[in-house]
């Protein structure tokens, strides 16, 4: 297996970039797009990785770049990286993580949909200048989660704001702006 570098770019002033070895991490990486802690949900994780990707590109368009996901099985895993709180992760790119109790289509079709904003729009742009109720509430609505009460109301209300925007007319394609 070769082994995924993984250039994570910081987006602030200072900006910086370093690369995760992720195999320096625990995973094991096959084709350069998927990683797993536990090779042994290597079929699920495949499905779930191929699902999510076919869903948000016949949603929303092609992802040009293919996607690498990440998927842990500990919570510790998960922990190295980001607040194991999370069910998933995506790190502004074309880099998603995916934690233990968040092995669920819905979940990687949101993190997936976070990338292909990432290569539409561009990471900057979507970390620096659209607002939080596009970017989570478009994940979050268009991944089809089908949960009526989301985990933080914060992320309720930006789901709420982005189908109410998009109800109002506007072409969640172009931004916000």
């Amino acid at each position: 297996m070769r082994v995924i570098g993984l250039l994570v770019a910081c987006l602030g002033l200072a900006g910086c970039a370093y690369v995760i070895e992720l195999e320096d991490h625990g995973f094991t990486c096959f084709e350069d797009t998927l990683c797993l802690e536990d090779i042994a949900r290597e079929p699920e994780a495949r499905a779930l990785y191929k699902e999510a990707r076919t869903f948000v590109e016949a949603r929303l368009g092609p992802l040009d770049d293919a996607p690498v996901v990440a998927f842990c099985s500990t919570r510790a895993c998960f922990a190295q990286f980001a607040d194991p709180a999370f069910r998933g992760y995506n790190f502004g790119g074309p880099f998603s993580l995916i934690n233990a109790h968040g092995w669920e289509p819905y979940i990687v079709r949101h993190e997936m949909i976070h990338q292909w904003q990432s290569q539409t729009f561009g990471p900057r742009r979507m970390r620096l200048v659209f607002p939080q109720w596009y970017t989570e509430g478009m994940a979050y609505s268009l991944s089809d989660d089908p949960r009526a009460v989301l985990p933080h109301p914060s992320v309720q209300r930006y789901r709420a704001q982005f189908e109410a925007w998009v109800a109002e007319g506007n072409d969640w394609r172009l931004g916000p702006f």
